[in-house]
């Protein structure tokens, strides 16, 4: 979880008027996926994270800094 944080605060300031969030997937033990939301209006951290970790996210579990949008889902 520390490093979903850690992607949510490199997004800080860019996100308004919505929070900046952070998103890792990790599968036994390793990352295998991150993304922030980077701009109002951009894809969604976990959106993001699910792509850069490929078929390897079958499986993986997903931390997040905020609980799901329920404008997206």
């Amino acid at each position: 979880m520390r490093q979903a944080l850690a992607w949510a605060e490199v997004g800080e300031g860019g996100t308004r008027p919505n929070p900046p969030v952070g998103c890792v997937i990790v599968l036994d033990n390793d990352v295998i996926g991150h993304g922030y939301h980077e701009y109002a209006g951009g894809r969604h951290a976990e959106a993001i994270a699910i792509d850069a970790s490929g078929e390897k996210v079958r499986g993986a579990e997903m931390y997040v800094t905020l609980e799901p949008c329920s404008t997206i889902g």
